[in-house]
């Protein structure tokens, strides 16, 4: 199953290095505490990709943009680099 999942290339390789690193990660915090499987995955997203919790966000309220608008909100989305 390796070759067909295009381990050939840098970017098969990357992603083939995040999904074990979230795998990894899943397992660590599934060892422990009661929670669910969809509430460690929630956790082991905001530890291992912040981005993809930013964007997921981001994407919430550009959703909602008009329904803010109408309750008298304006937002702004920037990005600071430091």
């Amino acid at each position: 199953g390796l070759n067909q999942f295009a381990l050939h290339t840098a970017q098969g390789l990357d992603r083939w290095v995040l999904l074990v690193c979230a795998a990894f990660t899943l397992t660590v915090l599934c060892s422990g505490g009661g929670k669910t499987l969809e509430e460690d995955a929630r956790l082991a997203a905001q530890i291992a990709l912040p981005a993809l919790v930013v964007v997921r966000l981001m994407i919430e309220v550009q959703r909602h943009e008009e329904l803010l608008r109408q309750h008298g909100y304006s937002v702004h989305l920037s990005r600071c680099k430091i």
